[in-house]
């Protein structure tokens, strides 16, 4: 089963309502999926702060689902504005693995 970055924060959400040991796994995770990724250091700083931006809104678990689907919308329009959309997938794989 394929773990969505937005299933991946929501989990973490939940489970430490943003505690900033979560938080900074989660940046590391995304750091060091860009790096494996080959995608530049541009590109996964802009994913780290587009995640975080989204995160820091959230005010309540019932918003959830919605602040997931932002940040799956964002980062697929990273990566696609970037040129490697087909990336996607396998970076979300990734950062699914190093947080779990």
């Amino acid at each position: 089963m394929r773990a969505s970055i937005a299933a991946v924060c929501s989990v973490l959400l939940a489970v430490s309502h943003m505690c900033n040991c979560q938080l900074s796994k989660l940046s590391q995770a995304v750091a060091d999926c860009g790096s494996d990724l080959k995608l530049t250091p541009e590109v996964t700083t802009k994913i780290t702060d587009t995640i975080g931006k989204h995160l820091a809104q959230l005010k309540q678990d019932s918003q959830l689902a919605q602040v997931g689907a932002a940040i799956e919308r964002d980062v697929r329009n990273l990566l696609n504005g970037a040129g490697v959309a087909d990336k996607y997938s396998a970076f979300e794989a990734c950062v699914a693995k190093k947080v779990s």
